[in-house]
C-alpha cells in the first residue's frame, strides 16, 4: 500500500477523522496455496519488477493522490490550524460539536462525492495490486522493490547520463527511503520515515549536483542578458579565429561580441588565478604569441610580400611621390598657359616702367654700402630692351693717308644722347619678375642668392611690376585668377597631404607613417587613398609594399617580449595601435582597401584586426596574493593535519572542510577551464544558459512528488 494510504489512514487506521470515507464492499482475496519461497535472486528480481509496476500505476494515479491530500489530509491541516489559531488568543481547543458541524460541511460539499468515488478507485486499485504483485520474501527484495518503485521517476526528465539519472534520481533515494522504513518497520512512523528518507536521498543528489554544476550556474547567470544574436557573432568570431590559426577561449569571444558587457571575463580571470583552472589555461595561452605572430604575416602576405631591402622603399615612394607632384604642376601650368599666351601680347606704357626704373636709380644712389646695388641693378637691365646711348658734340677728324700722314680734316655732325628703351610687353616683364622671384626662394648661399636685406628691396620692385601688369592686362589677370585657383584646388592638396609628407621623406620609416600615420587628422582617410590611389598607378608593387612595411614595423613594435616572457597581449596592443580609433580603423580600411589586391587584402586585415581586438578581452591577471595563498595551503595541508592530531582532533573539522572546499574549487575551476577553452566554447555556454532556470533542487522536488505515492 502506499505512502498516502497511511499518511491519510484508512477506515481501520488511526487517524479515521482525517478524510470523508464512503462506503465500500470488497471482496474478501481468495484463498491460495502458498507459493514456493523464491531464490534470493529471484526475490530481487521478482520484487524489483513489481515495484516498477506499482511505481508505473502510482504515477498514473497522481492526480488521484493529490485530490486525496486535499479532500484529506488538508482539511485535517486546517483544523489542527484552527487549534493553533485559538491558542495563540488564549482560547481553549473546539469542542466536538464544534468540529463535527465542521466535518459535515466539509462533507456536504459539491465536490465530495466525486472525491469520495476517487479515492475509493484509488483504494480499490491499491487492494489489487496487494493482491497480485509479488511480495518481498527477504531484505534484499524489499530494497528491490522500492528501487522499482522509484524507477518511473525518471520520466520527469533531468540532466546527466542515463547510469547517473539511476543512481541520483532512483537508487540513491530508494536505498534512502528504504534503510529509514527497515529502521522503523512495523510502527507508526514507517511511512513518515520512507517519506522523510527518500526527501532526504533526493536532497543528498541535488545538493551533490548542485556542487557539480555550480560552474555552469556561473556561466548561466553571466549570460543571462546577453541577445541570441550577439552569441551568434561570438561564436562566428571564435571560428574565424580558429581557422586564422589564433583559437579563442569563449569569454573572449563573447566579450567581444558584446564589447565586455558581461562578467565572462571575471569569470575567466578567477580561473585562470586558480592553481588547477591556470594549469590548464596556461598552456593555451602560452602559444599565442607565435599563433598572432604567425597570423599577422600570413595576413600581411595578403597585402605583399616582405621586402628583401626595406631601406629602399622610402626613397624610392619619395622619388615616386615628387614625380607625381610634378605632374599635378605641369597639369595647372597646361592649363593657364592659353590665358597667358593671350596675355602676352598686351604691353604697359613705356611711362610707367621708366617710372620703375628710376626708382631703382635712387634707390641705388642712397646705397652707399653698395650691398642693394648688384641685384637692382641687375634688375633695372632686365626690363630694359635697349640700353641708352650717350650723346656727342660735333668736331674734327684728321683722315690719314698710306704713310700716315693727315692728308685732310673732316667735320662730324653732332649725335644726341639717346634714353633707355624700356621693355613693355607682358611676356617679358612676367619672365623678369618670375626669375628675381625664383631666386628669391634660393637659400642663402651662392652667387646668385639674394640676401634677406637685398629681397626686401627687391620684392617692393617685382610687386610695382606685378601691379603695372594687372592694371594694363586683363588677361594676364585672368591668368593669375586661374594659377591661383588651380594651386588651390589641384596642386596645394597634393603637395601638402600625404603625397607631400611622402616626397618629403628621408627613409622608409617617415615614408610608410605618411601613408599611415600613428595620430591621423579626423576626416583624412580620403587623402590617403587618394595618395594610394595616384602611387599605385605609377607603382603598385612599391606601394603595396611600403603599406605592407608600416603594418609589419607596427607590429613589431606593437608586440614586444615583456620582463616575464612573451607578449601575449601583443596582438590586441597591435590592433589598438593600427586601428584604436575610429579614424585610425577608418584609415586602415581605405589605404588597404585601395591597393591593387584591396578586395582580397582589406577583408583579411579587417578581420584579422577584429580577432586580435578580441585576445585583448581576457582580463589580465591581478595581484598573485590568491594564487599564492593556494600554493601555500596545499603545501600547508600537511603540517596543519599534524597540527589538529596534537589538539586532539579540533581542528580537524576546519581542515576536512577546507579539504573539501579546495576540492570542489579546483574541479569547478578544471571545468570552467575546459569549457572555455573547447573550440566550440560559445555553443556550450549558449546551450548552459538556455538551461539557465533549470535546477537540481526543482529536479529534486519533482522526482519526489512522483517517489511519495509509492512510499511503503
Amino acid at each position: 500500500m502506499g505512502a498516502f494510504d497511511d499518511l491519510i489512514p484508512r477506515k481501520t487506521g488511526a487517524f479515521d477523522d482525517l478524510i470523508p470515507q464512503t462506503p465500500q464492499t470488497a471482496a474478501a482475496p481468495a484463498s491460495k496455496i502458498p507459493a514456493a519461497a523464491s531464490s534470493p535472486i529471484g526475490d530481487i528480481a521478482k520484487s524489483g519488477a513489481s515495484g516498477v509496476g506499482r511505481g508505473l500505476v502510482e504515477t498514473i494515479m497522481l492526480p488521484a493522490t493529490a485530490n486525496r491530500l486535499a479532500s484529506g489530509g488538508m482539511d485535517w491541516l486546517v483544523g489542527k490550524g484552527d487549534d493553533l489559531v485559538r491558542s495563540i488568543f488564549g482560547l481553549g481547543p473546539a469542542s466536538a460539536e464544534t468540529k463535527a458541524l465542521q466535518d459535515r460541511a466539509r462533507a456536504e460539499n459539491a465536490g465530495a462525492v466525486i472525491s469520495n468515488t476517487v479515492n475509493s478507485a484509488q483504494a480499490s486499485v491499491r487492494s489489487g495490486m496487494d493482491a497480485a504483485l509479488h511480495k518481498p520474501e527477504t531484505t534484499a527484495g524489499e530494497y528491490a522493490r522500492t528501487v522499482g518503485e522509484f524507477a518511473p521517476s525518471l520520466l520527469v526528465g533531468g540532466p546527466g547520463s542515463a547510469g547517473a539519472r539511476f543512481v541520483g534520481d532512483v537508487l540513491i533515494p530508494a536505498i534512502f527511503s528504504e534503510t529509514a522504513g527497515q529502521a522503523t518497520k512495523g510502527t507508526a512512523a514507517e511511512p513518515y520515515a520512507r517519506f522523510v528518507g527518500g526527501a532526504a536521498g533526493n536532497l543528498a543528489t541535488a545538493t551533490v549536483r548542485a556542487r557539480a554544476s555550480a560552474p555552469e550556474r556561473v556561466v548561466g547567470s553571466a549570460l543571462e542578458n546577453v541577445p541570441p544574436a550577439q552569441l551568434d557573432e561570438a561564436a562566428a568570431l571564435q571560428a574565424r579565429a580558429a581557422a586564422a590559426g589564433v583559437p579563442l577561449s569563449g569569454p573572449e569571444a563573447i566579450q567581444a561580441a558584446t564589447n565586455g558587457a558581461t562578467k565572462l571575463g571575471d569569470v575567466q580571470r578567477v580561473v585562470e588565478g586558480s592553481t588547477a583552472g591556470g594549469a590548464r589555461t596556461s598552456p593555451f595561452y602560452a602559444e599565442r604569441p607565435q599563433q598572432v605572430q604567425d597570423a599577422v604575416g600570413r595576413t600581411l602576405d595578403t597585402i605583399a610580400p616582405a621586402s628583401p631591402n626595406p631601406s629602399t622603399l622610402g626613397p624610392r615612394a619619395s622619388e615616386t611621390a615628387t614625380d607625381l607632384i610634378r605632374g599635378v604642376e605641369r597639369q595647372r601650368t597646361a592649363a593657364v598657359d592659353p590665358i597667358y599666351a593671350r596675355a602676352n601680347a598686351d604691353t604697359v606704357p613705356a611711362d610707367a616702367v621708366h617710372a620703375i626704373i628710376a626708382q631703382i636709380d635712387n634707390i641705388a644712389r642712397g646705397d652707399r654700402t653698395g650691398i642693394l646695388s648688384g641685384p637692382l641693378a641687375e634688375l633695372r637691365n632686365r626690363i630694359i630692351a635697349t640700353p641708352a646711348q650717350p650723346g656727342s658734340p660735333a668736331g674734327r677728324q684728321p683722315v690719314h693717308g698710306p704713310t700716315g700722314q693727315v692728308v685732310r680734316y673732316e667735320m662730324t655732325p653732332a649725335v644726341d644722347p639717346t634714353p633707355a628703351v624700356p621693355i613693355t610687353d607682358v611676356e617679358n616683364l612676367d619672365r623678369a619678375r618670375k626669375y628675381f622671384r625664383d631666386r628669391m626662394d634660393l637659400p642663402q648661399i651662392g652667387a646668385d642668392a639674394i640676401t634677406k636685406e637685398q629681397n626686401a628691396a627687391v620684392s617692393s620692385i617685382l610687386q610695382q611690376l606685378d601691379n603695372l601688369m594687372e592694371q594694363h592686362s586683363r588677361n594676364f589677370v585672368a591668368g593669375k585668377q586661374a594659377y591661383a585657383d588651380l594651386s588651390r584646388d589641384l596642386v596645394q592638396p597634393v603637395a601638402a597631404g600625404p603625397l607631400g609628407q611622402v616626397a618629403a621623406a628621408g627613409n622608409t620609416a617617415a615614408a610608410s607613417r605618411a601613408v599611415l600615420p600613428p595620430r591621423p587628422l579626423a576626416g583624412g582617410d580620403a587623402e590617403l587613398i587618394d595618395t594610394i590611389t595616384r602611387m599605385s598607378s605609377r607603382d603598385p608593387e612599391l606601394t603595396a609594399g611600403l603599406v605592407r612595411q608600416r603594418l609589419a614595423d607596427q607590429f613589431d613594435q606593437s608586440s614586444g617580449r615583456l620582463v616575464g616572457g612573451e607578449n601575449q597581449y601583443g596582438g590586441a596592443r597591435f590592433a589598438k595601435d593600427i586601428a584604436g580609433t575610429p579614424q585610425q580603423e577608418a584609415n586602415l580600411r581605405g589605404v588597404v582597401g585601395a591597393l591593387p589586391n584591396g578586395a582580397t587584402a582589406e577583408p583579411a586585415v579587417s578581420d584579422m584586426v577584429d580577432i586580435l581586438r578580441a585576445t585583448g578581452m581576457r582580463k589580465p591577471q591581478g595581484s598573485a596574493t590568491e594564487f599564492n595563498r593556494q600554493i601555500a595551503d596545499d603545501l600547508g595541508a600537511v603540517p596543519v593535519a599534524i597540527g589538529g592530531a596534537t589538539t586532539v582532533g579540533t581542528a580537524l573539522p576546519r581542515i576536512a572542510g577546507d579539504a573539501v572546499r579546495r576540492a570542489w574549487y579546483g574541479r569547478g575551476a578544471n571545468r570552467l577551464a575546459d569549457l572555455f577553452l573547447a573550440p566550440d566554447s560559445v555553443d556550450q555556454m549558449r546551450a548552459i544558459a538556455a538551461r539557465g532556470g533549470e535546477t537540481p533542487f526543482m529536479d529534486a522536488l519533482r522526482r519526489q512528488l512522483v517517489q511519495s505515492p509509492s512510499l511503503q
